[in-house]
């Protein structure tokens, strides 16, 4: 009972941010030839979305597509991947 109160007065207050971390969300198909690709965003940011068929140093990033962010979940779909049948990665960048 010592230790409660109906109120509080602070004489110091600390505000920290917690970065943000880009997390892509979800990878489906929405057809066999249409790639859905779903990342957390922030509202008016923008991403880059890049696809590359391998991993090697040599396998050059494609740019998919430009997006500003309308809301915290961001989409994007690639319809080219009926071309790359084998593999495809994709990477998210948040421009400053």
């Amino acid at each position: 009972v010592g230790d409660t109160a109906d109120a509080f007065t602070f004489t110091r207050l600390k505000v920290e941010t917690i970065p943000y971390a880009l997390r892509i969300t979800s990878v489906r198909f929405k057809t066999p030839s249409l790639l859905e690709l779903q990342w957390d965003s922030l509202p008016g940011k923008t991403y880059e979305v890049h696809w590359r068929a391998g991993l090697e140093p040599t396998d050059d990033w494609q740019l998919v597509r430009t997006v500003t962010a309308q809301g915290f979940t961001e989409t994007v779909e690639d319809g080219e991947v009926i071309y790359y049948p084998e593999k495809m990665f994709y990477r998210v960048f948040q421009l400053p």
